[in-house]
């Protein structure tokens, strides 16, 4: 095992004194391990988003804190929010360092683009976007095998690559109120899905994929440019491939 490896071994074990003795190690070879999470955690007291946590007294406390990070909902609405002089169009490259993140939830309507080495965050789950100006998603998004809710809407998306395949864990799959024109025939190989949500999006036809996936007992195609007969045969077919379908109006928004 190499000194590399021993000092992120003893970091992510996440007891203050193995981060203690990890950054003793550190020192000892001359490598700079904490300049990205003070970095991150400067960005993240920037837009008050680590005041549940008491003020770091060292650079442990830093790392501790950060690594206990599970749930991140930033909300560029909430009435706490300076938005006005707070306004951030991308996360910094230091988010992946929030190497025990589950579950991150983000509405900010200027957010222009994820960060490329998202799947460096390797216990991802639950992602929801809403609002955003991206029209495309970085590829190693598509990296994050243990995803199992993706939900990005009301944003500029005009693409979902076809690289989706690869998130076999997904059980949600939330694209609506984006700017689809067509989705990839690959979403069928996501067997574990049961919830996919394409409404208010382009969309002329429906997927002729979505009658081969049987583990489907949710699929919402309500405000896309899909004629009514069509749409309302959709739905009679359904309710007989997959009983009980749920209605449009199940879905929280």
């Amino acid at each position: 095992m190499t000194d590399l490896q021993k000092i992120y071994k003893l970091i992510y074990s996440c007891e203050r004194e193995n981060i203690e003795l990890a950054l003793q190690l550190a020192t000892s070879i001359d490598l700079d391990i904490i300049s990205p999470y003070k970095r991150l955690w400067e960005w993240l007291e920037e837009y008050s988003l680590v005041d549940r946590f008491p003020k770091p007294e060292n650079e442990v406390d830093i790392l501790y804190m950060l690594l206990n990070v599970d749930f991140l909902y930033i909300d560029c609405f909430s009435s706490s929010y300076d938005y006005k002089k707070k306004k951030f169009h991308s996360l910094p490259l230091e988010f992946v360092y929030l190497h025990f993140l589950m579950f991150f939830h983000i509405s900010n309507p200027k957010l222009q683009e994820l960060p490329f080495n998202i799947h460096k965050i390797p216990f991802l789950k639950r992602i929801i976007i809403n609002f955003g100006q991206f029209k495309t998603l970085p590829s190693n998004l598509f990296l994050l095998t243990k995803l199992k809710e993706l939900q990005i809407q009301w944003t500029s998306l005009e693409v979902i690559p076809f690289e989706i395949k690869n998130l076999l864990s997904l059980e949600t799959l939330d694209f609506s109120f984006n700017q689809l024109q067509e989705v990839p025939s690959t979403i069928i190989e996501l067997k574990n899905l049961r919830k996919l949500n394409l409404a208010g999006n382009h969309l002329t036809t429906i997927p002729d994929f979505i009658y081969q996936m049987p583990n489907l007992c949710f699929v919402n195609l309500e405000e896309n440019l899909i004629q009514d007969a069509a749409l309302a045969e959709f739905k009679a077919n359904m309710k007989v491939a997959h009983p009980p379908i749920e209605s449009s109006d199940d879905i929280p928004f």
